[in-house]
């Protein structure tokens, strides 16, 4: 059976593109505080005149260079996490004494989550999002992934804390909402993951993910029709998510309808890079069902 958990495949680390936005919004720290450092020292905490508010001084050469060199030593400390989480963790941990800041404390959440220390990374992500000059908006990102760890860690209640801190800054996000949706699903509190899964359609109906993730709970609570039509949408909205197809094969399965479902998990593994998590699942369940499980 398929894993909903968001996969801690980071740079990644639970919602879409977050490395990215999260390498960008460090350097969008990291030149503030160039364009301040590179302000005349005379021009300092100078009164302003009220007719004309003079502009913000460019952050000079140097400092924009210095910002580049920092978002590429996290864009590799990140990548690195994903294929030696010791070397990173390493590396982030003495980037940080270094002045790393952000970036290279989140590097070091990354490493510990992929570790196996789900714990350990949340705690390092709440702090951050607790303490960081950035928007509503990265900061939900960081709240967004504490709240997952936690749930990894299965701490529940903590979990909980930090995905409703992530949708008050965020409550416009069907991602967000899908994610604690996940954690909930983990959790097996079924009726509010599935809440939430509804409520990030309301805001975005072609989420695949989100859809695909409600009809994971209908199928578990024993709803397939209402499964098997959430699938249906999804793959007619989305047909290249192949985590549709899996889900789809497995209610297919429990439908005594095995040639779709055999027709399903072979539209994954003929899709699907062949170590990828969805390609074992697609083999995993062909074995089940090759062997007559129910």
């Amino acid at each position: 059976m398929p894993s909903f958990r968001r996969s801690i495949r980071v740079p990644s680390l639970g919602g879409p593109a977050l490395a990215g936005k999260a390498a960008l919004a460090c350097a969008l720290v990291f030149l503030s505080a160039a364009a301040s450092a590179a302000a005349p020292e005379a021009d300092r905490g100078a009164p302003e005149a009220p007719a004309a508010k003079a502009k913000p001084l460019p952050p000079s050469p140097r400092m924009v260079e210095f910002t580049r060199m920092q978002a590429d030593h996290y864009a590799a400390c990140m990548k690195k996490v994903d294929v030696d989480p010791v070397a990173a963790f390493d590396d982030a941990d003495a980037w940080t004494t270094l002045g790393g800041g952000e970036a290279a404390r989140h590097c070091a959440a990354a490493a510990l989550w992929k570790q196996g220390f789900p714990a350990d990374a949340a705690a390092r992500l709440q702090a951050i999002a607790v303490t960081s000059p950035q928007d509503d908006a990265v900061r939900a990102g960081l709240f967004d992934q504490a709240g997952q760890a936690w749930a990894d860690a299965k701490e529940w209640e903590k979990s909980e804390t930090d995905h409703a801190e992530a949708i008050r800054l965020a409550p416009k996000s069907a991602g967000v909402l899908t994610d604690r949706g996940r954690s909930r699903l983990a959790a097996l509190s079924y009726g509010p993951a599935v809440e939430d899964f509804t409520a990030a359609l309301a805001l975005d109906p072609k989420f695949a993910e989100a859809r695909v993730l409600r009809a994971a709970v209908h199928r578990r609570t024993g709803a397939l029709d209402a499964a098997l039509a959430d699938l249906n949408q999804a793959i007619a909205q989305s047909p290249d998510f192949l985590t549709a197809y899996l889900e789809r094969g497995i209610v297919h399965r429990l439908m005594k309808d095995p040639a779709r479902a055999r027709a399903d998990w072979m539209q994954v593994l003929w899709n699907a890079p062949e170590k990828s998590p969805a390609a074992e699942d697609a083999r995993r369940e062909l074995e089940r069902m090759e062997l007559g499980a129910p």
